[in-house]
């Protein structure tokens, strides 16, 4: 799941939630949410049940929502057409704490081009210790960005959700929801609403929480097809409060992060929190043009996806150096770590293509090896490999 995170194309906002509490299993709202088996209609059983008021109907999950009286959950609960049933708990965004009064007088609002630590963390491969300028070539053009933060009842959520599909379905476009709300333990309702978002192809991430709890408890973060992201602070370690456990695919900048205000248009803010870094690691999966055939890409997932995959020994050698180019490109760490090792095999047999290719992306242990090889080589045979800066050097 970590590879193929890198391999996403999406973007989002910054958003501030509010602090999140467990549910209590002690609510006392009379409006329940009712899930029926999947051989049973949601439609279908409304209308032979006409005297149940539905308030919201959610097709896709085969569930509605409804004001009941003891007498009627009680029937509903013997009722072998019901899959589940439960009170409308109370979600909370996950947690945005705010800082030491002092520490945000400290960290004043860095003024353009500087960017503020988190933003800037995005696109430099190691630490940083201050804020700095950060350059971009687009800023999520043609994307449509969805904003889900904590509601007091569990179902005001999951109609959210249901708009989003409603609305991507309509026009199609590349989307991303970015979900700052969770609910434990964990709920039949919000999961499967969450599962059809990944199903239409939206990229969905979520914060991981601030609980400094294993995930595994919470939905949505602990599911396994959408990107849980943990709060990681200044110093690249695990911000104290970020939940964690093997559901966090990666970690984003959480702590210190400047944010919108409330005192006006120009306010800010400085917060942390694992609602401040699940939107920042969505802007760092920016749109990216697929220009790859369709063979080569069909290879990269098929690696990426915990399945029985081709051996790699046995692609066509420019279909290797297609797939690790793309996952160069893609950042599918795990595909480019085996293509390196094949091509350190054929390194004698390929020379100008693993130099060229070694060259590239900075990998010094195969230029060592392959540049002696490349002495033999013809002139006109390197020159049609490797590009003229290469070349004439050679």
């Amino acid at each position: 799941m970590l590879c193929f995170t890198y391999f996403l194309a999406v973007i989002s906002l910054v958003l501030v939630a509010h602090p999140y509490p467990a549910v209590s299993a002690t609510t006392t709202s009379e409006k329940y949410l009712v899930m029926l088996k999947p051989v049973v209609k949601v439609q279908a059983f409304l209308k032979q049940n006409n005297h149940i008021m539905a308030i919201d109907v959610w097709d896709s999950i085969n569930s509605f929502a409804a004001t009941l009286q003891p007498n009627e959950i009680t029937a509903l609960r013997k009722n072998p057409s019901i899959e589940a049933i439960a009170e409308d708990g109370i979600i909370s965004g996950t947690a945005t704490i705010p800082t030491n009064p002092l520490l945000s007088r400290v960290r004043q609002p860095t003024p353009t081009p500087l960017w503020p630590w988190g933003v800037a963390r995005l696109i430099s491969n190691k630490p940083i210790v201050k804020d700095q300028q950060l350059t971009y070539q687009h800023a999520g053009r043609g994307v449509d960005i969805y904003v889900l933060g904590g509601v007091p009842k569990l179902s005001k959520s999951i109609n959210g959700i249901h708009y989003v599909r409603k609305e991507y379905r309509s026009h199609q476009r590349p989307s991303v929801v970015s979900m700052s709300l969770g609910i434990s333990p964990p709920n039949v309702w919000l999961e499967r609403s969450t599962r059809m978002l990944v199903r239409d192809g939206i990229h969905v991430v979520v914060a991981a929480g601030n609980s400094n709890k294993d995930v595994g408890f919470t939905s949505p973060a602990r599911m396994q097809d959408i990107i849980t992201v943990g709060a990681s602070t200044i110093r690249d370690r695990r911000w104290h409060l970020s939940n964690y456990g093997p559901q966090v695919d990666i970690f984003a900048p959480g702590e210190f992060i400047l944010s919108a205000g409330i005192n006006g248009l120009n306010s800010n803010h400085i917060e942390s929190g694992t609602s401040m870094e699940s939107p920042s690691e969505s802007s760092d999966l920016a749109p990216t043009s697929l220009t790859e055939d369709a063979s080569t890409l069909e290879t990269l997932v098929g690696y990426i996806y915990p399945r029985r995959h081709s051996d790699i020994e046995l692609l066509p050698i420019d279909e290797l150096f297609k797939l690790a180019e793309a996952a160069e490109k893609y950042e599918a760490f795990c595909v480019v770590s085996l293509c390196k090792t094949r091509i350190r095999q054929l390194g004698a047999d390929y020379p100008a293509e693993s130099f060229r290719y070694s060259f590239k992306h900075d990998y010094p242990d195969i230029l060592s090896m392959t540049t002696p090889f490349l002495l033999d080589q013809p002139l006109d045979k390197v020159v049609k490999i490797l590009p003229p800066h290469l070349a004439i050097p050679w």
